[in-house]
């Protein structure tokens, strides 16, 4: 790969900038591609792929956050490369978070390596993040180049996930005070004050026993 550039021998005009005189010059560029003799090897390699949460969603299912994908896709051949890219998102159970239509990837030459961002602004706040990216460059005489690339993150939303286990437990501290409260014994005061329920409930005592076993004896 190379160029050829075509410049004016002569500055077009002049112009100050902080006591500085600077000469304008136009020039004109092309590109130019060399086939040299040999066979070729198209291929390329997906790297690093990762997610950067930029704005975290806290509120699962009522809030959605805003996050970048990146990747590093690497012309590993000895021919220049311009590749279609897919990117798909899928949750925990296999369900498609996001599939977004990506135009087709810059120029690559052989040696050379490029880092995309794609934008993704419907972040679940609780789920897991499948990232698969798969790129292919067709060409009619070299072949086809394909290459992918998996990340996998999680989406937690710590704070809201705390909140909730706080208010559980104060929920189940205050059913367990409540049923200890209701299974604590109570006394019942008796006629005369005593707290033992069979004198409550007007069961004969001793003295009275004897007062009626003597009056059942016969007087000569």
């Amino acid at each position: 790969a190379g160029g050829i550039v075509a410049v004016n021998a002569e500055a077009e005009g002049v112009q100050e900038q902080d006591g500085v005189a600077i000469g304008i010059r136009r020039a004109v560029g092309t590109r130019i591609y060399t086939r040299i003799q040999g066979p070729l090897t198209p291929s390329m390699n997906i790297t690093d792929v990762s997610m950067n949460v930029s704005e975290k969603a806290q509120i699962p299912f009522l809030q959605q956050g805003r996050a970048t994908i990146s990747y590093t896709v690497i012309n590993t051949g000895n021919t220049r490369l311009s590749a279609d890219q897919a990117l798909r998102i899928t949750g925990l159970f296999g369900q498609t978070l996001a599939q977004p239509t990506l135009p087709r990837a810059p120029e690559l030459l052989p040696g050379q390596q490029m880092t995309l961002v794609q934008e993704w602004d419907s972040v679940p706040a609780l789920n897991q993040a499948n990232i698969r990216v798969e790129m292919i460059a067709i060409d009619a005489q070299a072949g086809n180049a394909v290459a992918a690339g998996d990340s996998t993150a999680w989406l937690i939303p710590w704070l809201f996930l705390i909140i909730v286990a706080i208010i559980a437990v104060l929920i189940w501290l205050a059913v367990r005070w409540s049923r200890r409260r209701g299974s604590e014994p109570t006394s019942v005061v008796g006629v005369a004050g005593t707290p033992f329920p069979t004198l409550a409930g007007g069961a004969p005592s001793a003295a009275s026993g004897r007062g009626r076993a003597g009056g059942s004896h016969r007087k000569d």
